[in-house]
């Protein structure tokens, strides 16, 4: 081997030598000093070699090709590169092809023939050096690329130019079901499944984008995967390449089937509360007529004077109107408006209460069963509107089903959700209420809880039961949701927060009314005239004092005039000049042991009780026939603690 003078390396830089000769290791060594490196150490076979690299961690390997042993340098070097990513460089005295082709499997980054000069041998290390950095840049960016991959929410699919897949990412590989291996190779169209969403027609985005250059932004597709359940996916393409050549193409998409779903409820929120408005301010003045015609239709029933036929027909009229409340009440629940009674509610009993009711209304060739597996089934609702709404989704589960079909209604544990898709924390009793019939498409469940929506014959439903039913779940605090697919079913689930105090006790003490009895002077504000003149004849005729005013404003200014006057004050919440709770509330600072009677449609109205003194206020709900009214007043008065000298009545 020849020196040469003037070439200096790196002193930082450590050399592992590996030469199974003597002399030339040491001659290496010292060349390798002269040159301004250090050593690492010496090796003479393979294994020591591997070995010393291990413990030393060298910045270079000098290796020789043959080496006396098992192991020879190729086989050596291999396992250096591969397991302690080190660069190596061959020196050998071999140049035959097949030592090349041998030398060649280690991926080395030099090869020096001997003899060579100090300046070949510091160039090749140099340059070996060289290699081996710009090679641990690339590594290092595509770990990072790899590591941006790896954590994209998005599934990421490339290809080559000819639609084969070359990569997927971890989100696509959980959503297509495929790993990149398996995938790898593959055409597009044989791994990514891709259909119109309303129709079977298959779609290739990628392909648009290779051999058409049409690239796709925001697109939708249903998402056919392997092994996995569909879903719904947002899919964006391009292509890649240079200078308008095309090397391959890249597919982005995300599963937006949850977020259609927030979607689809919020916005169906939004029309039920703009419908809900409407449908509650209808309710509201359609209650006022039907209380009046309640309240004359009762009183011709009662008049001894009206013949057998007259009192039939004030019957049908008064059945009629009951109807009619009955209707208004789904409005109200439409508009989440209804006047509810909440009290605990054990839901497991409540299906066994309403087993053989439901069994009736099915035909014989059709099957129930009823599962009631929740553990904490106690929730705090209205329990008759409970019941109305889980008949509703149940006929509706009845009439989709065939001859020898089956209905289930299961009932467990689960988390409330929110709006966003978790969970509000708390647990919630959960109805399940499936059938085996023939499901309902995208476009019918977007609307199945819009109001007199329904895919059933005129005759045979209005289209407020399941809207009305939504309303009152959520008033309730609940939610519903709907899994449906065509030929597959469906299943309505009710979710109702927990009520953890477990059986009722004050809630279920029956209340009775009290009858009314003696002179008193009562207070009539109502802006409704037909509804004004009804009650002062009820309360007239129950041997009442009745004072009347329009509006909130004259009332008060009636109390004001003469505060020791008035006993009790019925009042309409809704009043113009001055609401009914704001009067009552004026009312009360005036005299503090007058009683209100408020009067309307509204459930909010109902929560304003709790802002008054206990037993000071009550609440009746429209339409009221005249027994409601009096049995009403009747049980607020008989708090009263104080003698009507009036009357001459004792206390």
């Amino acid at each position: 081997m020849t020196a040469t003078k003037g070439v200096t390396g790196s002193s930082s830089v450590r050399i592992l030598i590996v030469e199974d000769e003597g002399l030339i290791a040491l001659d290496l060594q010292e060349r390798l000093c002269h040159l301004g490196y250090r050593i690492a150490g010496i090796a003479r076979g393979g294994a020591e070699a591997i070995a010393v690299a291990t413990a030393e961690e060298p910045d270079l390997v000098l290796m020789d090709i043959k080496l006396e042993g098992e192991m020879d340098g190729v086989t050596a070097a291999t396992r250096i590169r591969e397991h302690l990513h080190l660069p190596v460089i061959y020196i050998t005295s071999y140049t035959d092809e097949t030592t090349l082709e041998r030398a060649k499997l280690a991926e080395p980054l030099g090869y020096i023939v001997k003899p060579f000069t100090d300046e070949e041998l510091h160039r090749c290390i140099e340059i070996a050096r060289y290699r081996h950095a710009a090679e641990r840049r690339v590594e290092e960016q595509r770990e990072w690329l790899d590591l941006v991959l790896h954590s994209m929410a998005e599934a990421v699919v490339a290809t080559d130019e000819m639609g084969r897949i070359r990569l997927l990412n971890p989100t696509a590989e959980q959503l297509l079901g495929w790993t990149e291996a398996e995938a790898r190779g593959h055409l597009f169209t044989e791994v990514v499944r891709f259909t119109d969403p309303y129709s079977p027609v298959m779609a290739d985005p990628i392909g648009l984008a290779l051999h058409a250059r049409i690239p796709v932004q925001g697109g939708r597709f249903q998402l056919q995967a392997r092994n996995r359940e569909d879903c719904l996916v947002e899919v964006s393409t391009s292509t890649i390449g240079k200078g308008g050549s095309v090397s391959g193409g890249i597919l982005v998409f995300r599963n937006i089937t949850q977020r259609l779903q927030v979607e689809q409820e919020l916005q169906l929120a939004r029309r039920m509360d703009s419908l809900g408005r409407l449908a509650g301010g209808i309710a509201h003045e359609f209650n006022n007529l039907l209380t009046v015609i309640l309240g004359v239709s009762s009183a011709g029933i009662a008049d001894a004077t009206a013949s057998d036929a007259q009192q039939g027909r004030f019957g049908l009229i008064a059945q009629a109107a009951e109807k009619a409340g009955t209707l208004t009440r789904k409005l109200l629940a439409l508009g989440r408006k209804q006047v509810l009674s909440p009290r605990p509610v054990d839901v497991n009993v409540l299906l066994h209460d309403m087993y053989h009711m439901m069994r009736t209304v099915l035909r014989e060739s059709v099957d129930i069963q009823i599962e009631a597996h929740a553990s904490q089934s106690w929730v705090m609702a209205d329990r008759q509107q409970l019941e109305d709404a889980v008949l509703n989704i149940f006929l509706n589960a009845r009439d989709a089903v065939a001859d020898g079909g089956r209905v289930e209604i299961r009932t467990d544990n689960a988390l409330l959700p929110d709006g966003a898709g978790g969970t509000k924390g708390g647990e919630a009793v959960r109805i399940a209420i499936s059938d085996n019939g023939a499901g309902m498409s995208p476009e019918v469940i977007a609307r199945i809880f819009e109001p007199f929506f329904t895919t059933k014959v005129e005759s045979r439903g209005s289209g407020l039961g399941l809207a009305s039913a939504h309303g009152f779940i959520s008033q309730s605090g609940g939610s519903i949701q709907v899994r449906s697919k065509p030929g597959e079913g469906s299943t309505l689930t009710i979710l109702l927060p927990v009520y953890e105090m477990g059986a009722p006790s004050e809630y279920e003490v029956a209340r009775k009314p009290h009858a009314a009895s003696g002179l008193y002077h009562v207070l009539l504000v109502e802006d409704d005239e037909l509804l004004r003149t009804l009650e002062i004849d009820i309360l007239a005729a129950s041997g009442m004092v009745v004072r009347q005013a329009a509006d909130g404003l004259a009332a008060l200014n009636l109390l004001l005039a003469s505060p020791e006057e008035f006993d009790l004050v019925v009042v309409d919440v809704v009043m113009p000049k001055l609401s009914g709770v704001e009067f009552a509330q004026r009312a009360l600072a005036i005299r503090p042991d007058l009683r209100v009677l408020f009067v309307s449609g509204y459930a909010e109205d109902q929560v304003q009780l709790a802002a008054f003194p206990a037993g000071a206020a009550a609440f009746l709900q429209k339409p009221f026939n005249p027994v409601a009214l009096t049995g009403a007043i009747a049980t607020l008065l008989a708090g009263r603690t104080y003698q009507k000298k009036k009357a001459g009545l004792p206390i």
